[in-house]
């Protein structure tokens, strides 16, 4: 009965990590920038501007995919040099410095100009980037766990079922960008790149696996009272 119950636990899967919400470079203009700060506060930054965003689900503005302006309130920071891991060089220790923030500029009332999206990320957070191949960039990416590493909100985005969350940030070279590269004090040096950050949720997948988990449940419960209740057990 036990390696039955096995089984039937493992029709129960997680699905992969699928879009929630995307936030896309303006036309591909030079939207984010990296700061070397050697010299001052040994640390490298990243900071960016105006957007194009849309989302993968449906929310309160619109249907999956609906496409509107705005704003990205970003900004994140390192004072970990990178360390060459094969043919990447790795940044780690990444953090917002404060709450990164979405507000929309062409969405209708109550929504217009207002914070429809947030997000935080913790230390886990991680810049991989190559100077091997001229024209190249790099991705800044955090995921869960723990559950206080990346943190999303908002007020029409629904995550319920959400188990987990991630975020990564593509940043390609946009017209007056170059490649990615290290700088002074082993940060990425100064640059402009434009950007898509795409943020992600894993939630349990609904499928019939989880009514054949349920029966297997009612049947294992069915077996242990048929044991319970067996006339052997009622003799004086």
């Amino acid at each position: 009965m036990a390696a039955g119950l096995i089984f039937c636990a493992s029709l129960v899967r997680i699905a992969a990590a699928s879009p929630i919400f995307q936030v896309n470079a303006l036309n591909g203009t030079d939207d984010l920038v990296i700061t070397d700060n050697t010299g001052t506060s040994n640390t490298a930054t990243l900071t960016n501007t105006a957007v194009i965003f849309n989302f993968d689900v449906p929310t309160a503005l619109g249907p999956a995919g609906t496409t509107y302006d705005g704003t990205i309130s970003f900004s994140a920071a390192t004072s970990s040099p990178a360390v060459l891991s094969g043919s990447t060089y790795d940044q780690s220790n990444w953090a917002t410095t404060a709450t990164a923030t979405v507000t929309c500029t062409n969405c209708a009332s109550p929504y217009n100009n207002q914070v429809i999206f947030s997000f935080t990320f913790g230390p886990s957070g991680m810049a991989t980037y190559s100077t091997a191949t001229p024209g190249t960039a790099g991705t800044l990416s955090d995921t869960q766990p723990p559950p206080s590493e990346v943190s999303f909100s908002s007020p029409l985005v629904n995550f319920t079922g959400v188990l987990g969350v991630n975020f990564t940030l593509t940043a390609g070279n946009a017209p007056l960008g170059g490649p990615w590269a290290t700088g002074s004090g082993g940060y990425i040096a100064s640059n402009v790149a434009h950007e898509t950050i795409t943020f992600s949720g894993t939630a349990a997948t609904p499928e019939p696996g989880t009514f054949v988990l349920i029966g297997c449940a009612l049947a294992g419960a069915g077996l242990i009272g048929k044991k319970r209740f067996s006339p052997r057990d009622n003799r004086q």
